[in-house]
């Protein structure tokens, strides 16, 4: 289990016509209600509240207690902001450091689904799923992992 906080999750950076039709379902259609990342994709801006747990959260990341220090905030930011793809996925990963393994994956699944383009949220999706014995939704996501490389 040592090693799996040790990559640093990229910032989602969708497709602008998906963040767009994204955004328009939840209701945000003015700019000012988004922030612009990097590239040619946009994203909703994060509640504050969730970004301020969610970096709380991440300070303790170096922390060998990382996951019991962490879990609450990430719970936190979860509730607060639903749509925060990188809370999500921190929260399974601190279930995963945890052997929750199969409490990780509604997070993880979660992450997924908000950013359809993260290989590192499948990857770690494809990991729970082998814990918990799950090998067919494992090796379709590996698959579909695969053919977008």
């Amino acid at each position: 289990q040592q090693g799996i906080t040790d990559q640093v999750v990229p910032t989602n950076r969708n497709v602008l016509a998906e963040c767009v039709m994204s955004l328009h379902r939840k209701g945000i259609d003015e700019p000012a209600q988004v922030t612009a990342v990097e590239g040619l994709g946009i994203g909703a801006a994060v509640k504050p509240e969730a970004e301020r747990r969610f970096r709380e959260a991440m300070a303790f990341l170096a922390a060998p207690d990382f996951s019991q220090r962490a879990l609450p905030l990430l719970r936190e930011a979860v509730t607060l902001d639903p749509d925060y793809d990188q809370a999500q996925f921190w929260l399974g990963v601190a279930l995963l450091v945890d052997a929750k393994y199969s409490d990780a994956i509604p997070p993880l699944e979660a992450a997924v689904r908000l950013a359809p383009g993260s290989a590192t949220y499948k990857h770690y999706l494809v990991w729970a799923y082998l814990r918990t014995g799950a090998q067919d939704r494992a090796i379709r996501l590996q698959t579909d992992i695969l053919k977008r490389q």
